[in-house]
């Protein structure tokens, strides 16, 4: 079985409203790709489908699995796997990035499509003369080649000029017991530019407060990492494919926001 992401949140989900479903006995592996999947999340899908969930990465630009884990390799818990095809960790002023310094994912690919039709703007940006494609997402590379993804290059915060992936702010959300589902994503400030806030959506019959969530973030997160705010939600906005849409989070607080930044 292959699945997005987006998909297999959405699926675990079901399948915790749904605890007597039995998975298909037929399911070898689960195969994830085309972005991050916290470990968690593995773990439990693992469990209820009865088969190991294998993290991946590609983009429909490529036309391929960028990095992957063949059944049954071994796996590190929060990665995509290692390239099977060519990866390129860039910084921002285009340097190649060092092992596990984050930067632009590029790939480079005999499957990639060579241009967006009738878009040189966006063409001239997204490809490289010698064949890489810019693909936006951020991550790095550990010692032993695997790919940890970290974001979006238009998800980044930038919180008086130092920059925060929110999905690293997310999986350690993610991570209390508590936590149902949680989104980071970035809101207006007039001292800083912007600051961090989050989303998040409790685990039913659980309970946490602002201030025993914001106990956890800080014994687990530098301290400019945690978000000022945080708001308890009944649901996240997503895009078809199942992936959170932080701008429309920023969005629907910014009234609030505002408001509480003037008090």
């Amino acid at each position: 079985m292959h699945a997005s992401a987006g998909f297999l949140e959405l699926l675990i989900r079901y399948l915790r409203d749904a605890p007597t479903l039995q998975p298909p006995s037929s399911f070898r592996f689960v195969r994830v790709t085309a972005g991050a999947i916290s470990p968690d999340i593995c773990e439990e899908l693992a469990l209820r489908l009865g088969a190991p969930v294998l993290p991946g990465y590609s983009t429909t630009e490529t036309g391929i699995v960028a990095t992957a884990l063949p059944p049954p390799a071994p796996s590190k818990p929060g990665s995509a796997g290692r390239p099977i095809h060519e990866i390129r960790i860039v910084r921002e002023d285009t340097r190649q990035a060092g092992t596990e310094e984050p930067g632009e994912i590029w790939v480079r690919a005999e499957t990639a499509f060579p241009r967006y039709l009738d878009d040189p703007e966006t063409n001239a940006s997204a490809f490289t003369s010698d064949g890489w494609f810019r693909t936006g997402d951020v991550g790095y590379l550990d010692q032993e080649g695997f790919l940890f993804l970290t974001g979006r290059l238009t998800e980044l915060i930038n919180r008086g000029g130092a920059k925060i992936a929110p999905m690293e702010v997310d999986e350690v959300l993610l991570a209390h017991p508590s936590v149902r589902a949680a989104a980071t994503f970035a809101i207006p400030d007039e001292l800083l530019g912007e600051d961090i806030a989050a989303a998040v959506i409790l685990v039913d019959g659980r309970e946490a407060s602002r201030r025993d969530l914001r106990r956890w973030l800080v014994q687990r997160l530098v301290p400019y990492k945690v978000p000022r705010r945080i708001w308890f939600v009944d649901d996240l906005p997503r895009t078809a494919s199942g992936k959170v849409q932080r701008g429309v989070l920023t969005e629907r607080f910014l009234t609030q926001a505002t408001r509480e930044q003037h008090r």
